[in-house]
């Protein structure tokens, strides 16, 4: 499935940068340039651009997680399909998301919960 690309909305950068603390929610990674919007839900609609349906993330952190090689769950722990074998991808299984500060704009749970249902039968 090829992956889409989408250029960085505004508002909505500016306001996962702001809740992130400016870091990959994932790898903690503060370098702007490669940091991305990586939408839980689909990136249409009117929802589409809230805070809560997107995570800041690098970019082949993004990638990895819109082919579904990535994943959260409940309790926002990181999880990494067993085919991704890279130690450099592996050591994120099982760690915790960085959240927000602030808990309103955690990602929402449905949308989570959307996203990894939709993961591929293995």
């Amino acid at each position: 499935m090829p992956l889409t690309v989408r250029p960085w909305r505004p508002k909505l950068r500016d306001q996962l940068l702001a809740a992130y603390e400016g870091r990959c929610a994932i790898s903690s990674v503060a370098t702007r340039d490669v940091l991305e919007a990586a939408h839980i839900g689909p990136a249409t609609g009117p929802a589409a651009d809230a805070v809560t349906n997107c995570l800041l993330l690098r970019a082949d952190l993004h990638n990895l997680f819109d082919a579904h090689l990535l994943w959260l769950d409940d309790d926002y722990t990181v999880h990494v399909a067993e085919s991704i074998t890279d130690a450099t991808y592996r050591h994120w299984h099982g760690q915790s998301l960085h959240l927000p500060i602030n808990p309103r704009v955690w990602p929402d749970l449905d949308a989570l919960r959307r996203h990894r249902d939709a993961r591929p039968a293995l």
